[in-house]
């Protein structure tokens, strides 16, 4: 599902991405030479921005064809890309801030996200920010089952998301129609919600303090009607 048809869905476009790379450059106080680890980079659209400003940043993801795509966006910025597993990351202790956005935590489900978080907290240097971002759990929890679908030039895209609240964990099913070679793929993500006592609890387990809550990307408090949960962990010195 990390190809070509992951890059049809939902994607924020450049003025959403704007926001959001100007937002970590304030609230992480982002300043020229700083070691940024993108984890779960997908194609660079964070990463490649913020090398442009003047960081120093290592986007990594498992997708081989999302790299590529990360790698032309990047390559004048200055970003470097590598391929890792979140879980498995080759760093220690050589980042000074490290993001995991776009519900990128959570991907690899219970109890592989608590290997995931110590496996990022290893390639903090101690006192580093590791700040990740979700879809606040209160808002998904509401959100029942949802469809939608849209078209890109001759291929038709359909999404079916649903909550499981036993679980928190949201089944996003998607159908990618190629109506020229009259072929259908199909692929399920799930991707677990955490509450922030629960991200709090899975950072403590990793040498993470929870600092701060954002409930939007322009900075606004966390509350149970926010869009989103990002939370900036603190390692400990």
């Amino acid at each position: 599902m990390w190809d070509s048809d992951y890059l049809l869905g939902e994607m924020p476009g450049v003025e959403e991405t704007a926001d959001e790379v100007a937002f970590l450059l304030e609230a992480l106080d982002i300043e020229p030479g700083d070691r940024i680890l993108d984890v779960a980079c997908g194609a660079g659209r964070h990463a490649a921005p913020l090398a442009a400003a003047g960081a120093r940043v290592v986007g990594v993801d498992t997708s081989a064809h999302l790299l590529r795509r990360a790698g032309d966006r990047g390559a004048d910025a200055g970003a470097a890309y590598a391929r890792a597993d979140m879980r498995a990351l080759p760093f220690v202790e050589q980042f000074d801030i490290a993001l995991c956005l776009f519900a990128s935590f959570g991907l690899v489900g219970e109890p592989e996200d608590r290997v995931a978080m110590a496996s990022i907290a290893r390639a903090l240097a101690p006192g580093g920010i590791l700040l990740t971002e979700s879809w606040n759990p209160f808002a998904v929890a509401e959100m029942g089952a949802r469809r939608n679908w849209w078209r890109v030039g001759r291929t038709l895209y359909l999404a079916e998301a649903a909550y499981d609240v036993a679980t928190g964990v949201v089944a996003d099913r998607r159908e990618v129609l190629d109506m020229d070679a009259g072929a259908a793929r199909s692929w399920v993500r799930r991707t677990r919600f955490y509450t922030a006592p629960e991200l709090a609890a899975i950072g403590s387990s990793a040498g993470l303090r929870v600092a701060r809550l954002y409930g939007d990307f322009d900075g606004s408090e966390y509350t149970q009607d926010a869009p989103r949960l990002i939370a900036a962990f603190e390692k400990e010195a």
